[in-house]
């Protein structure tokens, strides 16, 4: 079919019915409109593909072909399915690089070439109670830029090594200090005095061997329903006899 019938040259041919010769009596190349819900999942599909999806390398290449060809972002992004947004980014890409692929890297550079992360690794090794902070000294007066702790330790990780983290704690003012020691002089003969109690009440318990316990209430059955009260030695003596 030649592209001069359609009015709309590049359009998808779904958009159209099928094509009746005229001496047949048929309409040629009239557009089929489509109902609003139609529109509504085509929409809802274009949201969610342009949302999840990502730009495939021939949608790459269409865009900068349709580009090239003069069509506006708004149509291109109906034409592939995608917001404006990605259709301009893309195409800013390929007015300035003449191609619509993406970076080739996108993490930043390595702030550590290879001998230094050795180094790192041997001072690590040599000294296990260095921290990361004390690695990163000598390293940036040698190469004279700032090397951040956290890769210091993302180095000696790589490599199977860990560094040294300081202990943090809260500075004692001297009043701490004092409440500190006045609380440990008052309570530094607690040992001495727990060793001078006696409780009279403790049941005996042998882990090597059966010692046949006695149940106190068979043999003083007035203790029955007072199995967890204390009696004075006097009274027990009194009711064996």
């Amino acid at each position: 079919m030649p592209m001069g019938l359609l009015s709309n040259p590049g359009e998808d041919m779904e958009n159209y019915n099928c094509v009746v010769p005229n001496r047949h009596g048929g309409t040629l190349n009239i557009p089929r409109t489509k109902s609003p819900l139609e529109w509504l999942v085509i929409g809802e599909w274009r949201r969610q593909r342009s949302a999840f999806d990502q730009v495939s390398e021939f949608d790459r290449g269409r865009i900068g072909a349709y580009r090239d060809c003069g069509l506006s972002f708004r149509e291109i992004g109906s034409r592939v399915a995608r917001n404006q947004t990605t259709v301009r980014r893309i195409c800013g890409r390929w007015m300035q690089k003449g191609t619509p692929d993406r970076r080739g890297r996108s993490h930043p550079p390595q702030c550590t070439t290879s001998r230094e992360d050795r180094q790192i690794v041997r001072m690590a090794v040599t000294d296990r109670s260095v921290t990361s902070r004390t690695v990163a000294q000598p390293i940036e007066s040698v190469t004279h830029h700032s090397v951040c702790a956290r890769n210091i330790g993302r180095r000696l990780q790589e490599s199977g090594l860990s560094a040294r983290r300081p202990l943090l704690g809260l500075p004692l003012t001297q009043n701490h200090r004092r409440l500190h020691r006045q609380c440990c002089d008052e309570r530094r003969m607690w040992v001495a005095e727990w060793n001078e109690v006696v409780f009279n009440d403790e049941p005996r318990i042998c882990l090597q061997h059966h010692d046949d316990p006695v149940d106190r209430s068979k043999i003083f059955p007035s203790y029955s329903n007072y199995s967890l009260c204390l009696a004075p030695p006097s009274s027990l003596r009194k009711e064996s006899s």
